[in-house]
């Protein structure tokens, strides 16, 4: 799937992606990001899981800047 980087609280660890693919922000947390530095409204590729709390993203890819108006 396809998103943007809604929100990450950098002291926790974990932050919230926005997709049109999903009907709700999706959670992710620092150790399902693959590489990059994350930052608010960076574009990802990411697998997505549901699991009690809600969805989850995983393997999460940041893209690089050039896709950034792109996507």
């Amino acid at each position: 799937m396809k998103g943007k980087i809604k929100a990450y609280l950098y002291d926790k660890g974990f932050g919230f992606i926005v997709s049109s693919e999903a009907p709700n922000d999706i959670f992710f947390h620092i150790e399902d990001v693959i590489g990059s530095e994350v930052r608010v409204g960076d574009w990802v590729n990411f697998d997505l899981e549901e699991n009690d709390r809600g969805l989850r993203a995983y393997n999460v890819v940041i893209q690089s800047s050039k896709y950034h108006d792109v996507i």
